[in-house]
């Protein structure tokens, strides 16, 4: 899906952060712009994520993970830097 938020992902970022939130999730989006969004929420997000596409995410990748193409670049199995 080109430059967009994947579909699947999508889906699972607005199970977790709640569905009032699709609109606003794009590549750029970032904790800071969904309230719901939180450290305990992030751990929720994480573990639906290894779920969800079923590889683990070490600590060193979760930390990376600050902004939706980030997650979805882990997803992918793409390389994540920071900004």
């Amino acid at each position: 899906m080109g430059e967009g938020v994947d579909p699947r992902l999508q889906n699972l970022l607005c199970r977790t952060f709640g569905e009032r939130y699709r609109p606003k999730i794009t590549l750029a989006t970032r904790m800071e712009d969904i309230e719901t969004w939180d450290s305990l929420t992030f751990i929720d997000l994480i573990l639906s994520i290894e779920q969800e596409y079923g590889f683990e995410i070490t600590p060193d990748v979760a930390v990376e993970l600050v902004n939706v193409a980030a997650i979805q670049k882990a997803i992918q199995g793409k390389p994540v830097q920071s900004h």
